[in-house]
């Protein structure tokens, strides 16, 4: 079967009694979920959903999302997840929405389905399928996952049979756990998405959060001890312990995707959530690129970790030119699970895939002993006056420092044209900016210190939990030139 439903039809022949969703409002066995998936396959079908055709879901409830992507597998449609109610991205050529809103923006004429309690109801109350339908071959698109969008608007990856199959095969050296899973992350993110899968295929229970309910309330709730999630996510949790939530103990291993872990995060971490932390660095385009554990002796908040098995990473130059170990440069990989292109977006492939390499858009370099170290994004580099600055490096340190609950910072042309750097801060009314500011002007220098800090309400991030620098440049500038009450300017 070239379906990724063969897993759910396979284990519910085997264990129909098993859980297979768990969540605060909703339990599911195999058995259960296989007759749901086949009721909701036949109302699509009815519908008109076609095979190959892309549906776009906009879904909070993360178990109703994905048992949703599941019946459209059963169609052998495609799927794309999106965390926002508009489609912004008219090229994809959507030809459903599925919503729990009556309302959204965009998308094709008459074929909105609003799936509520009375669609549920209606669907449930039908004859099930029993024929899911194939995808005509393993190179067929199956699912298509939105970029992170922090630098500007989110691109398309098509993901076909056989690229879902190999990053699964894949999965077990860095992802998949024995045990109690839980991720985090969406559904409609790649390490949400990989995570269910994962789940689907072994067998397991995929443990769903609703998001009026906390992730530590699951985590107790379920005894969950393998945890997945992106740093800020991860910093929530561990600030809800620290500020006296209960908290009792049952993770034992915590994986960061998405970004790198500060060092006061890291001791945090270990302090009140678990001892065992592993980092993975990846992509959505590349899928699984590297990993390592916090508790290696070279472990760092800058290396991404050793490459996975059958991962060929490269530093080179801008003229695509490989460079001596150790030297810093633009990164470039090849793996097994890859892209070759952005769906339907020839000017950005050809800025990000060259002659069979992905250029992720970081900058670091392979050291001696293997390990890949990032040194940060090379659209992110601010060169002032000679001196390159990486964003990340003052991300880390800002965080880290006492009393900051959040914290990024930005690049944006000031009024003479000049690219000046700017701190967007969480803190309370009382906090000191000018005792944060001396600090880094001890450690950083003046070149890479900011020449303004804001406070803000909250960090604008992707439902990964990396900022979104283009919105916080393009709030910065209109806010510096108007002087707008919402925020508090201090250089």
């Amino acid at each position: 079967m070239l379906n990724p439903v063969k897993y759910l039809y396979f284990h519910a022949r085997m264990k129909p009694d098993a859980f297979a969703i768990q969540s605060f409002n909703l339990n599911l066995t195999y058995g259960q979920l296989l007759i749901i998936i086949q009721k909701f396959a036949a109302t699509f079908r009815r519908s008109g959903v076609k095979p190959g055709q892309i549906v776009a879901l906009m879904i909070a409830d993360p178990s109703w999302h994905w048992i949703l992507t599941l019946a459209l597998f059963h169609e052998a449609a495609v799927p794309c997840s999106s965390s926002k109610y508009t489609l912004t991205n008219e090229n994809l050529g959507i030809d459903w929405v599925l919503s729990d809103r009556a309302e959204f923006d965009g998308g094709p004429a008459g074929r909105h389905l609003f799936i509520d309690s009375a669609w549920v109801q209606k669907a449930l109350s039908g004859e099930p399928l029993t024929d899911p339908l194939d995808y005509p071959d393993e190179d067929s698109v199956c699912r298509l996952i939105l970029t992170s969008g922090t630098t500007g608007a989110s691109k398309a990856v098509a993901l076909t049979v056989r690229t879902l199959e190999i990053r699964l095969s894949l999965s077990w050296f860095y992802w998949a756990t024995p045990g109690r899973e839980m991720n985090m992350m969406p559904i409609g993110t790649t390490g949400g998405f990989a995570t269910a899968l994962n789940i689907l295929a072994a067998g397991n229970v995929f443990f769903a959060v609703p998001r009026n309910r906390s992730v530590l309330d699951a985590v107790n709730f379920f005894k969950i001890n393998s945890l997945i999630g992106s740093p800020m996510q991860i910093r929530s949790m561990v600030q809800d312990i620290q500020n006296g939530k209960p908290y009792e103990g049952s993770v034992r291993i915590l994986r960061s995707a998405g970004g790198a872990i500060a060092p006061l995060l890291l001791k945090n971490i270990k302090e009140n959530l678990c001892e065992k932390v592993m980092n993975v660095y990846g992509s959505t385009e590349a899928g699984p690129i590297g990993a390592i554990s916090e508790s290696n002796d070279h472990a760092a908040a800058s290396i991404a970790g050793f490459p996975l098995p059958n991962v060929r990473i490269q530093i080179v130059n801008q003229s695509h030119e490989i460079l001596p170990q150790g030297q810093e440069g633009t990164i470039r990989v090849r793996t097994p699970g890859m892209v070759h292109e952005y769906y339907k977006d020839p000017v950005a492939t050809s800025s990000f895939f060259r002659d069979g390499w992905f250029y992720p858009g970081d900058t670091g370099r392979l050291t001696k002993n293997g390990f890949l170290a990032l040194s940060g994004r090379g659209d992110e580099l601010i060169n002032r006056g000679g001196i390159k600055i990486n964003l990340d490096s003052l991300d880390l340190f800002l965080n880290d420092y006492h009393g900051v609950q959040d914290a990024a910072t930005f690049s944006f042309e000031n009024s003479d044209g000049v690219q000046d750097i700017a701190a967007a801060i969480v803190v309370a009314k009382d906090f000191e900016i000018k005792a944060l500011q001396g600090e880094m002007l001890k450690k950083h220098g003046k070149a890479r210190t900011p020449d303004f800090f804001v406070k803000v309400d909250q960090i604008p991030r992707n439902p990964m939990g990396k900022v979104l620098r283009a919105k916080l440049s393009e709030d910065f500038s209109a806010t510096l030139y108007a002087r707008g009450s919402q925020v508090s300017w201090l250089n």
